[in-house]
């Protein structure tokens, strides 16, 4: 009799009980003949006879399970399951797909209904590839704005989440990102992906989480400390705690270093004191600006003198605690460069 996995595979490949019978014996042989799988133990015990296995093996011929041997009356070979089925597991796999996208926006309606319910403004996601479902159809459908912040540990390259966020930046919904200063050149490639389709992203020490947030209305947190965004996932809907999440990020956004020119109002001495007081090296601060180390070392000395200390370390302790770094950064003054601005590209 054949077991109940049998019985599922064949259903999902179109292929009756017999037929299923005899493919798995036909691939235990190779080369063989109606009488030679009839024998098999597998048939034996279905039972099938001959002329049940003769029908079954025209079937898996017709399907391109089977191929008759060329000059070798009633002997078949059996093509390569992998090839033959492929096709075939693809496209089930694609109904699968579906089937879960549309559960899950059956999901999302249910959610929505109830939420007038304490209980469902936060859910959590145990099942990977739900979780990634619901982050994925909650992106695609942004209409305004995408909100983030970043830190590890990354889960590879999310190449399809990189051509959803391409699309919608492309019809005109913002994407803010916030990265962990201490892992902004580890990240450097994807975040100037992302800044040539137009991402706005900044970095911040100690980011105090990681966090997805569509459109103000819904957003996304890792279930436990330092894992990946669905490892668990927990969905947070409108309510308290979402506004919290985005104070949060709007919070950091503030205080946060610009990662390219963000806005027109940037320059070069707000970055280099931004950079500064974020605790970067020089090295850091020099690819950063896209200047030399010496440049960097240089302008930085000329700001400790502008100050009044006498090395690095004061001059991060007055950065920080004289509020000389504020919403429009630093006066400029002409000791800088001789024309009241400081231009970071200057030998």
């Amino acid at each position: 009799m054949a077991s109940a996995g049998l019985k599922t595979s064949a259903a999902n490949l179109g292929l009756s009980e017999a037929e299923a019978v005899t493919y798995r014996a036909a691939v235990e042989l190779g080369l063989l003949t109606a009488e030679a799988v009839a024998a098999h133990p597998f048939c034996r015990s279905a039972p099938l006879d001959v002329s049940s296995v003769r029908g079954a093996l025209d079937t898996l011929a017709a399907r391109k399970l089977v191929t008759p041997v060329l000059g070798r009356a009633g002997h078949f070979e059996v093509v390569d399951p992998s090839l033959a089925l492929g096709p075939q597991l693809s496209a089930l796999e694609q109904e699968v797909k579906a089937t879960r996208a549309e559960v899950n926006r059956l999901s999302q309606r249910h959610r929505r209904r109830e939420n007038a319910s304490p209980a469902s403004f936060v859910e959590v996601i145990q099942d990977d590839e739900r979780a990634k479902d619901e982050v994925m159809l909650a992106h695609r459908a942004a209409k305004h704005e995408v909100l983030a912040m970043e830190r590890a540990p990354y889960q590879g390259s999310a190449g399809d989440l990189g051509d959803v966020q391409a699309s919608l930046m492309a019809a005109g919904v913002a994407h803010r990102v916030l990265y962990d200063l201490s892992e902004v050149e580890d990240r450097r490639a994807d975040i100037e992906a992302g800044r040539a389709g137009g991402e706005q992203s900044r970095g911040k020490a100690d980011l105090p989480l990681r966090a997805m947030v569509i459109d103000r209305r819904v957003g996304f947190v890792p279930g436990r400390r330092g894992s990946f965004l669905v490892d668990p996932l927990v969905i947070v809907h409108e309510g308290s705690l979402l506004d919290a999440i985005v104070q949060t990020f709007e919070a950091c956004w503030a205080t946060a270093v610009p990662l390219g020119a963000d806005t027109p109002s940037s320059n070069g001495l707000d970055q280099l004191v931004s950079l500064m007081a974020a605790g970067l090296t020089d090295d850091a601060i020099a690819r950063q600006l896209q200047v030399s180390r010496r440049t960097v070392q240089r302008q930085i000395s000329n700001l400790m003198r502008k100050l009044g200390v006498h090395n690095r370390f004061q001059a991060g302790l007055m950065i920080r605690e004289s509020g000389i770094l504020g919403p429009r950064g630093v006066e400029e003054e002409p000791t800088m460069d001789g024309a009241g601005g400081w231009d970071p590209h200057r030998t």
